[in-house]
């Protein structure tokens, strides 16, 4: 195996709207963060609700990072054509991701110099909770194959969930475990791109670029906000409404459909 790369990696989850891309990256993008990574993610949909490409491109790093970056260094595909999308970012060495009961050419793949690891995503979603958790198989996945400690995400786990209850917890932890081990057991050795906590970094403050917008806004003397809950927007009014009391932020939902 070449000399290993810690802790400087770009990773792109991508699949159809509907599969939880964005809260899928979003978790992704905590985790590292809890973990003192440098992290910068990158969102891109399309306007659709359900149905057609969307992907979420991390990049990690020890450094401060301004942009998202290529070349990919990891895939998680949760559809056929997540594989074929962004074959051209992959680096040599680079793997990619996806459940056993996809149809893909790996020949493309190969060529460049590409590790293509078809994992029992479904059966281990199914076998612990139920299918929608690939999404959580597969980051369980990646956690394993860079042999990053698996704890930061279960602590973004059990965060996200606590409201749907201590078995949802409970069936996400199990199912990222699950695809942790079998991951790591499979490929972990053999992948040079790892990834790592900075147990003496501060704590990481994650936000987006709406949630910037907003808290600027509030410290500039913004106290009343009326809108219409549009993507991409809309956690703007969200952020604003959640803003707490003593503020005497003010936001009104214009109308309705």
């Amino acid at each position: 195996m070449a000399d290993v790369v810690t802790n400087d990696m770009n990773i792109v989850i991508g699949g159809d709207a509907g599969q939880g891309i964005e809260s899928s990256g979003a978790g992704f993008c905590l985790s590292f963060a809890r973990a003192g990574l440098q992290v910068f993610g990158m969102q891109d949909y399309r306007s659709r609700i359900r149905g057609g490409h969307n992907f979420y491109q991390i990049r990690l790093s020890e450094e401060p990072r301004l942009s998202h970056s290529n070349p990919v260094h990891l895939v998680l595909a949760l559809t056929p054509e997540t594989v074929q999308l962004h074959l051209d970012q992959l680096v040599e060495g680079a793997a990619v991701i996806f459940p056993e009961k996809f149809e893909i050419d790996p020949e493309p793949l190969r060529e460049r110099g590409v590790r293509v690891d078809a994992l029992p995503l479904m059966r281990i979603a199914e076998e612990h909770g139920n299918r929608v958790m690939t999404n959580t198989a597969a980051l369980g996945a990646a956690a394993g194959i860079t042999e990053f400690p698996l704890e930061f995400m279960e602590s973004v786990i059990r965060d996200n969930f606590a409201a749907k209850g201590q078995q949802v917890v409970d069936s996400n932890v199990n199912v990222a475990k699950a695809a942790y081990n079998i991951a790591r057991e499979r490929y972990g050795g053999e992948f040079r791109y790892k990834l790592s906590a900075i147990r003496d970094a501060p704590k990481r403050m994650l936000l987006n670029g709406n949630e910037a917008l907003a808290m600027g806004a509030l410290a500039g003397g913004c106290r009343f906000v009326s809108a219409y809950p549009m993507s991409p927007a809309t956690s703007i009014i969200e952020w604003m409404s959640a803003a707490p009391h003593e503020y005497g932020v003010v936001t009104k939902h214009a109308e309705d459909e």
